[in-house]
């Protein structure tokens, strides 16, 4: 089971979480999600009282950071516990997270602006030369 408490700070809601991060997530996000859509703020959970997260725990991250993304906001990870970064490096996904060393670092890296993102480049179409024969 998860537990969470709230602390809004300026320009982003810290979220502390405890427990396992895999089920018992289904009121969480909704009710994380009003709350940013009433209040945008940038939004970093504290992960140090993690003791276990699953698939569903991934999912509830990228879920969040989707959210947030369309909100033009940040998700921040802060201060993961051993079993969340063991967990994120397992799933090859930590890497595609913003993730900091404690609660201070990730509300600074909020206040930042985003880093431009890579341009995706453009196939190029094979244009079929047409020979003119004699």
């Amino acid at each position: 089971m998860i537990n969470y408490e709230l602390d809004e700070r300026p320009g982003a809601l810290v979220v502390k979480l405890s427990g396992s991060l895999d089920a018992y997530l289904r009121d969480f996000t909704p009710q994380i999600e009003r709350r940013l859509k009433k209040k945008p703020l940038h939004l970093v959970l504290d992960l140090s009282g993690v003791d276990f997260m699953g698939s569903r725990g991934m999912g509830l991250l990228f879920g969040l950071k989707k959210i947030l993304n369309d909100l033009g906001l940040r998700l921040a990870l802060a201060a993961p516990s051993r079993a969340v970064s063991d967990a994120l490096d397992v799933g090859g996904i930590a890497s595609l997270l913003d993730i900091h060393g404690s609660v201070e670092e990730a509300l600074a890296a909020c206040g930042k602006p985003r880093p431009p993102r890579p341009k995706k480049k453009k196939a190029k179409k094979k244009s079929a030369k047409k020979s003119k024969r004699s």
